[in-house]
C-alpha cells in the first residue's frame, strides 16, 4: 500500500505542479492564488484517499491501484461541495490513472463527467476544459474511437495554442497525439504534419537530447538521431 500511496501521491502532484506553472502563466495574480489553493485541496483529496479504504478489506496483500481509486471516485461523486475546479481537476487525475492502469471503462466516464462540469461550470475556454479534451481523446483513440478522438484532440489543440502559444509544450503534447491517430489511419502527409511541429517545439523548448525529442523523431522513422540521444 505504502508503495502505491508513494506513486498516486507522486503522479498527482507532479500533475499539479505543472498545471500550477501554467496556470501562473495565464493568470493575473488573484487567479494564481485560487489555482494554489485549488491544488492544494487536490493534495488533501488524495491524501484523503487512503484513509477511505478499509484496512481489513486487505487481508495482509497489496491494495491494488483500482482498489483505491473506487473509493475516490465515489467520494468525489457524493460530495458536491467542492468547488467546481476542484472537482473538475480530481476527476481529470482519477480518469487518466484509470486510463495508465488500463482501466479505460472507468476512465471513459470520469473524464466525460469532469469535461461537462468544466463546459458547464468553469467555461468553454478554460484550460480545464483544453486538458480534458486532450485526455479524453486520447483515450478514445486507445478505445479505437477514432473519429470521436479526432475531433477532441483537434478542440484541444486548437484552445492550447490560444491559451498557451503556438510554441508551448501543451501544444506539442496534442499535436504528437493527433500524428499518431492520423498515422494509425494511414493518413501519413497529415500525420508527418503534426509530427514535425511537436518536433519543433520540443526540440526549441527542451533541447535536441530530450527524451520527448527521441519520441517525436521515432514516431518521424529517424532510428539514427534516436539511438544519438539515447547514447
Amino acid at each position: 500500500l505504502a508503495v502505491v500511496a508513494a506513486s498516486l501521491i507522486g503522479l498527482a502532484k507532479y500533475s499539479i505542479d505543472l498545471r500550477a506553472e501554467r496556470d501562473r502563466a495565464l493568470a493575473a495574480e488573484h487567479l494564481a492564488s485560487e489555482a494554489r489553493l485549488a491544488s492544494e485541496e487536490q493534495m488533501r483529496f488524495l491524501t484523503g484517499l487512503f484513509s477511505w479504504t478499509d484496512p481489513s478489506a486487505a487481508r495482509g496483500r497489496t491494495l491494488t491501484v483500482r482498489e483505491l481509486l473506487d473509493p475516490a471516485l465515489a467520494t468525489l461523486r457524493s460530495d458536491t461541495t467542492r468547488a467546481v475546479t476542484v472537482r473538475v481537476r480530481l476527476l481529470d487525475m482519477i480518469g487518466t490513472l484509470y486510463a495508465k492502469i488500463g482501466q479505460l471503462q472507468m476512465a471513459e466516464p470520469a473524464l466525460r463527467e469532469g469535461l461537462e462540469l468544466a463546459v458547464t461550470g468553469i467555461g468553454e475556454s478554460s484550460v480545464e476544459v483544453a486538458d480534458l479534451r486532450q485526455h479524453l481523446g486520447t483515450l478514445l483513440f486507445a478505445r479505437a474511437e477514432l473519429k470521436e478522438a479526432e475531433g477532441m484532440l483537434a478542440k484541444a489543440l486548437a484552445a492550447r495554442d490560444r491559451q498557451a502559444g503556438p510554441e508551448s509544450l501543451a501544444v506539442a503534447e496534442t499535436a504528437n497525439s493527433l500524428g499518431g491517430l492520423l498515422a494509425s489511419q494511414d493518413r501519413l502527409d497529415e500525420a508527418e504534419r503534426w509530427f514535425l511541429r511537436a518536433l519543433a517545439i520540443r526540440e526549441s523548448a527542451l533541447g535536441p537530447h530530450h527524451v520527448d525529442v527521441a519520441a517525436s523523431l521515432a514516431n518521424l522513422g529517424r532510428p539514427a538521431r534516436v539511438a544519438d540521444i539515447r547514447s
